[in-house]
């Protein structure tokens, strides 16, 4: 008879080959995509063509789209194994914040406002997964914040606690109680249905926790759409 750890490492093996392909086969081609587009858009033909300039901004943005995709099944396996790894050290928040916002390239109809007066200069986590949880945050936000509206990033320090929030004016999402499990895909009504797997608020929310944080939703007062999450900042 089989033994129960021989079959659960065989899962694990299988779990992990899945992964590396997802990672490296399926991104390899994504890469070159994006790159090919980068060069296109220098090309003096295309700088001085609107057709042109607007078709290679879209397979860009869609080569972004499906690199992000990649990176949510990646990261989500690696959660559900519990084996997410925290590389904590001293960062500079405003870079967090800048490079998140340079990382998702959103239209230049949607203003992005970073507020870091109350931030702390540095903190002590692993800077590449609080940039991607950022990311994810700003992404949704993008998607489900009415048209032509900006989105804000506030980041504060408080009682030891680093606490970063994407608000965006917006209906609310309709069920606030499953929007970070595995797969939920928030509708709202009048909206064609988000793109994606329905991975990347489960993939923040086990970002964040695996620093000790804690990640939330929340109307405020002017019923605008605010995600928060905090993490320790030392």
């Amino acid at each position: 008879m089989p033994d129960e750890n021989e079959h659960q490492g065989g899962d694990d093996l299988l779990s992990e080959k899945w992964r590396s392909t997802i990672s490296h086969d399926l991104r390899a081609p994504v890469v070159t995509i994006d790159l090919a587009a980068s060069l296109l858009r220098d090309e003096p033909a295309v700088a001085q063509s609107p057709e042109l300039s607007g078709l290679i901004r879209r397979i860009a943005g869609a080569a972004g789209r499906l690199n992000d995709m990649i990176q949510n099944i990646s990261d989500s396996m690696l959660i559900e194994a519990g084996r997410i790894s925290i590389h904590l050290e001293e960062v500079d928040i405003r870079t967090i914040v800048e490079d998140a916002i340079e990382a998702i390239s959103l239209p230049p109809g949607r203003p992005v406002e970073p507020r870091l007066e109350a931030a702390p200069e540095r903190a002590r986590v692993d800077p590449d997964r609080v940039e991607r949880a950022l990311e994810i945050l700003l992404r949704n936000a993008d998607q489900f914040g009415d048209p032509g509206t900006p989105i804000k990033i506030d980041v504060a320090e408080e009682n030891g606690w680093v606490s970063f929030s994407v608000i965006n004016e917006g209906p609310a999402p309709p069920d606030g109680s499953k929007l970070f499990e595995r797969f939920y895909r928030a509708r709202v009504a009048g909206r064609a249905a988000p793109e994606g797997l329905g991975l990347g608020l489960f993939v923040a929310r086990g970002l964040i926790e695996a620093h000790g944080g804690r990640i939330g939703f929340e109307r405020d007062e002017r019923e605008r759409t605010v995600f928060s999450f905090s993490v320790p900042a030392s």
